[in-house]
């Protein structure tokens, strides 16, 4: 009966260590989806700035940004016609 006992303090006790280790980890991971989310939100910013700034840049220039936005068509469709072309080869 002493060896049984023996047997269910060492499984409690592994069961606390590892239910230690899980509320660590749980911590980390928390620390880091916190840090990641404040690294996120100052991209999203910079990415709402620099979109506000095309708009206004398009309704200021509507010709020029046709013009910009066809050459830009054209060329990305060269890069990618001769990137498949080459894959053919």
């Amino acid at each position: 009966m002493n060896g049984e006992m023996e047997k269910t303090e060492k499984g409690s006790a592994r069961v606390d260590a590892i239910k230690e280790q899980a509320a660590q980890l749980a911590g980390k991971a928390k620390e880091g989806f916190a840090r990641l989310n404040e690294r996120t939100q100052v991209y999203q910013e910079g990415a709402r700035e620099f979109l506000d700034s095309v708009g206004l840049y398009i309704k200021e220039n509507p010709q020029r940004s046709a013009i910009i936005a066809v050459l830009a068509g054209l060329g990305l469709g060269l890069l990618i016609g001769r990137a498949t072309k080459r894959g053919r080869d």
